[in-house]
């Protein structure tokens, strides 16, 4: 009878399926050695009660390693709760995330001294003063991680950014005991991810510390980097020119500042920004993105904000209501630039390719509205010069 399997979860407010697919690509390539076999579950997939009998099923064909992609808001159903995690991840839990969590913050906290048994691991952002918290309150082998705190047990140093990839040195800095129970010595070792941004670095260390957790080495984890292509919707270059389009899906605070941050780094004259609002009752969501904005616009020449609803590419229920839209623009006040409000997404990617000239940046910026953005961006191109470059 196959053994059963070790079964791992990523949590937190971003970074998790990306996260996802870097670990991915790494034991995707180790199908040589042995006891590498693995299945990924989805946020979706985890949400549901489900998952438990998709784990026994995986268990009963030998799989050896599980990953689950699992929301804040997932943590205290009962399903997740009896799944004896081995090794959970939390990549951040800022408190604009956790809305959804019962209780928020106490609430996530007595879920963590219940979910992690004092077998487990858990990886522990030491950046995240919220998710710092969580390692005082939990039984398990806590593996602290970090880009600025200085103390924590494993750190990325030496830092290099460029628009197509991200440079690093991993610190291993005191022991560490694998899922297998073998004791890993402090190292340290040079990675190129082939993602941006300082986000991307992070997400990369969490994978290269659950890898090592499943006794991979460092040689099969820089291969499993060396394979992976830019994320769709990641800060993925869409069309590059006279003027630069960049699409990145986040619709939250904690992802568009990264977003930004990123963006900030790139050499360009201005930025125009085709934001589209989220739906779903997410007032509180834009009014927030809103003013991040609004504060990121003096830092990074952001010269125009194009705010869209996506009226033609949402239905009725995902679109973004006239509070969500109030709340968005109320928070962009004090902002320098021009901004505007076009309701098709059509017509707002239109006017900001009709306002970019040579060395400008158009980032689209938004979740379900701006799904569809590339390929729009590539109509209006083509409608205009008859050619998509």
């Amino acid at each position: 009878m196959p053994a059963a399997p070790v079964v791992m979860g990523i949590t937190g407010v971003n970074g998790k399926s990306s996260t996802l697919k870097i670990l991915e690509n790494i034991f995707r390539g180790n199908h040589s050695t042995p006891g590498t076999s693995f299945k990924m579950f989805s946020s979706a997939q985890a949400e549901k009660p489900s998952i438990i009998e998709k784990i026994k099923d995986a268990g009963r064909q030998g799989v050896k390693y599980l990953f689950l992609e699992i929301p804040t808001r997932a943590l205290s159903t009962p399903h997740i709760k009896s799944l004896n995690l081995h090794l959970l991840a939390v990549t951040n839990l800022t408190p604009e995330g956790l809305t959804g969590f019962p209780g928020k913050t106490a609430g996530l906290q007595s879920t963590f001294s219940k979910l992690m048994g004092e077998n487990s691991t858990v990886l522990v952002n030491a950046d995240d003063p919220l998710t710092l918290q969580m390692a005082d309150i939990t039984h398990s082998q806590v593996i602290t991680y970090a880009l600025d705190y200085a103390n924590a047990m494993a750190t990325a140093g030496e830092i290099l950014l460029n628009p197509n990839q991200s440079q690093f040195k991993v610190f291993v800095e005191s022991d560490i005991t694998s899922l297998g129970g073998k004791i890993i010595d402090p190292f340290s070792q040079s990675f190129t991810l082939p993602l941006p941004g300082r986000h991307n670095i992070y997400n990369g260390l969490v994978a290269i510390l659950m890898s090592l957790a499943c006794d991979l080495k460092p040689e099969f984890i820089t291969a499993g980097f060396s394979r992976l292509l830019p994320f769709k919707r990641c800060l993925e270059t869409i069309y590059s020119n006279h003027f630069t389009i960049i699409d990145d899906g986040a619709s939250n605070p904690g992802a568009i500042k990264s977003v930004l941050e990123t963006i900030g780094s790139y050499p360009y004259r201005k930025l125009i920004l085709v934001y589209a609002l989220s739906g779903n009752q997410n007032t509180a969501i834009n009014a927030l993105n809103g003013k991040l904005i609004s504060q990121w616009s003096k830092k990074i020449n952001i010269k125009k904000v194009i705010v869209t609803k996506s009226i033609h590419q949402v239905n009725k229920k995902a679109r973004a209501s006239l509070q969500e839209e109030k709340a968005f623009l109320e928070e962009c006040q004090n902002f320098a630039g021009q901004i505007s409000v076009i309701p098709d997404l059509g017509g707002a990617l239109q006017d900001s390719i009709l306002s970019a000239q040579e060395g400008d940046i158009i980032l689209l910026l938004g979740e379900k509205g701006m799904d569809p953005g590339a390929s729009l961006s590539q109509k209006v191109l083509y409608s205009f010069s008859g050619s998509s470059g």
